[in-house]
């Protein structure tokens, strides 16, 4: 096993966690408290109070601000199969997935589990 310096994890020191997370995360409802719980009782919880959108923070956001970075780099088995989705590409492609979702009565709230296919396009429904 390699040595090396030993670092407590999570960190004791969270004085710099709620800078961070409202720095580098939309929230839509703020938070006041960093951690309730603990790992030894099994009820950990992060910014309890606070409020975000994933979907929002990992797509929309960026989709607006750099709409032609790549997103997803697909890395296929054969040469020159390869594929760049932009962040407006993936925004699109989540949209329609979303109105289908809606077309079926999906409501805000309600857990959908859709399979995960393997390859790129197909995660976009197409």
């Amino acid at each position: 096993m390699p040595s090396g310096p030993s670092r407590p994890f999570p960190p004791s020191d969270l004085s710099a966690r709620p800078q961070t997370a409202k720095e580098t995360l939309y929230w839509h409802r703020d938070f006041e408290t960093v951690r309730a719980g603990g790992f030894e009782t099994g009820d950990i919880q992060w910014f309890p109070e606070g409020g975000l959108n994933a979907a929002y923070n990992c797509v929309d956001r960026w989709a607006f601000k750099h709409p032609d970075q790549t997103a997803i780099l697909y890395e296929a088995d054969e040469p020159g199969q390869s594929v760049n989705i932009t962040y407006a590409e993936l925004l699109r492609e989540v949209s329609r997935v979303a109105n289908v979702l809606k077309g079926w009565g999906v409501k805000k709230g309600d857990t959908v589990r859709l399979p995960s296919a393997r390859i790129d396009r197909a995660r976009g429904a197409r």
